[in-house]
């Protein structure tokens, strides 16, 4: 087995923080769905992985300030799905039939078909890492609250593997020692190593190969709750910054999995470390970490508890 991205091991101690909730933004406040539809005709959505095969707009402010019209939460407000607007159809009429056809609905297992427009979506939380002259990729994740992340007034939390930071790694007490690299749509941010397994526990594979850095650049979240159980033969998409190339997007299927790994057959190479799986809504559902042949190995996203948060409450799939 062999990581997709680089880093020689040194010294390391633990560190954790724990789980809260984002500040809510100022935004505009809609009567009702019909004046939101003006300015957000498809729903406007409060993260990344509620969106799914809705053409709802990101825009988590606006959500926030308009969660009231949110009638089945589900992280949407006012989409046409939640309306029972007939679905889409094509009608042939002649003088004497109609003929009408419906699309088949997607299921689980339905591969995406656009990539683009799913990258689109969803790869807006997927950064670039550089650590000296390793690279590879990371996820941005909700986040809490810490002394260190007070103090640096940090803006995001990158989910990576411990791999692509460990030679970054050099205090547990002084995040600013931690510095790294990433960049986002062309624009590079300063970040700082801040939780990770002990070097121990990551070598004998007792904690999982996760890490997270902090930046104070702003890059929209994607999310790790409600996130449905992955299974077998499960569509799913692989993002990462495959030889430093940002938002290199593969798609497959889940060839294996268990409670520590996902194996899949989308394709990640060498600098995709870190990146992001996810299924065929959108939704993470874990970081990739190695290859083996042509297959993929992925650490699952409630993982992140074991490794970096101390999660009062735990992270879990739903079915």
């Amino acid at each position: 087995m062999r990581a997709l991205g680089r880093g020689l091991l040194a010294c390391i101690v633990t560190s954790a923080f724990l789980l809260l909730a984002p500040t809510v933004a100022e935004a505009q406040r809609f009567r009702n769905c019909d004046q939101l539809r003006i300015k957000f005709p498809n729903g406007v959505a409060v993260n990344f992985g509620v969106i799914g095969s809705s053409q709802a707009e990101l825009n988590r402010s606006v959500y926030l300030q308009n969660q009231r019209l949110d009638r089945d939460r589900d992280g949407i407000a006012c989409e046409w799905e939640f309306l029972q607007t007939p679905p889409e159809t094509t009608t042939t009429t002649t003088t004497t039939t109609t003929t009408t056809t419906t699309a088949p609905p997607r299921t689980r297992t339905t591969p995406v078909s656009d990539l683009a427009a799913f990258a689109t979506k969803f790869a807006g939380s997927v950064v670039t890492i550089e650590c000296g002259r390793a690279q590879g990729s990371g996820v941005s994740i909700p986040f809490g609250e810490s002394d260190w992340i007070t103090d640096l007034g940090a803006k995001s939390v990158i989910a990576t593997n411990m791999h692509v930071v460990i030679d970054c790694i050099y205090s547990a007490t002084n995040y600013r020692a931690n510095q790294l690299l990433i960049r986002h749509q062309g624009i590079e941010y300063v970040a700082y190593a801040n939780a990770w397994p002990s070097f121990a526990e990551y070598r004998s594979g007792a904690k999982p190969d996760l890490a997270t850095v902090m930046t104070t650049g702003v890059i929209p979240q994607t999310t790790y709750w409600n996130v449905k159980q992955p299974k077998l033969g499960d569509a799913v998409v692989a993002i990462g910054s495959a030889g430093g190339i940002p938002n290199v997007t593969t798609r497959g299927e889940i060839a294996a999995v268990s409670t520590k790994d996902i194996v899949t057959t989308a394709p990640a190479g060498h600098g995709s470390s870190g990146g992001a799986l996810f299924n065929n809504d959108g939704q993470l559902i874990g970081f990739i970490y190695a290859g083996n042949g042509s297959l993929v190995q992925v650490v699952p996203v409630p993982r992140l508890c074991e490794a970096v948060f101390s999660c009062s409450k735990a992270i879990a799939y739903v079915d």
